[in-house]
C-alpha cells in the first residue's frame, strides 16, 4: 500500500506511525519510495540473471549438439564411401566377369530395359 505523508511531516515520524498500525496486521515492511525501487529492481536483477544462466545453458547445450552431430557426420561419411566403393567394385568386378563369359555388361542391358519401358 502507498502512503503519502502530508505535508510538514518528517519521514521518520510518518514511517513510525504506520509501523504502528502495521504491526497491528501482521507486521508487513514499511519502506519508503526509494527502499521499495531498490527492493522491486533487485528482485528483477535476480530474474534477470536466472534468465541469462538459462540462455547460456541453451546456447552451450546447442553447440555441444552441433558439435556431436558433426562428429557422426564426419565419422559416417568415409564409412557411407568405402560402402558405396564397394558397391561399385562389385558391379565393376561383375561386369569383367560377364565379359569374359561373352554376357552384355549392366550398362548395355538397363539401357535396353528403359527403351523397353518408353
Amino acid at each position: 500500500m502507498l502512503i503519502v505523508l502530508a505535508d510538514g511531516v518528517p519521514v521518520a515520524e510518518g514511517e513510525a506511525a504506520v509501523q504502528r498500525v502495521a504491526d497491528r496486521f501482521g507486521a508487513p515492511d514499511v519502506q519508503t519510495n526509494q527502499e521499495f525501487t531498490e527492493s522491486i529492481a533487485g528482485e528483477i536483477n535476480l530474474y534477470l540473471t536466472v534468465v541469462y544462466v538459462l540462455l547460456i545453458l541453451a546456447i552451450v547445450i546447442v553447440v555441444l549438439a552441433l558439435g556431436a552431430l558433426v562428429g557422426v557426420l564426419a565419422a559416417v561419411r568415409p564409412a557411407h564411401r568405402a560402402a558405396r566403393m564397394n558397391v561399385l567394385s562389385a558391379i565393376a568386378s561383375s561386369d569383367r566377369r560377364n565379359r569374359a563369359a561373352g554376357a552384355l555388361p549392366w550398362s548395355t542391358l538397363s539401357r535396353g530395359w528403359e527403351r523397353e519401358q518408353s
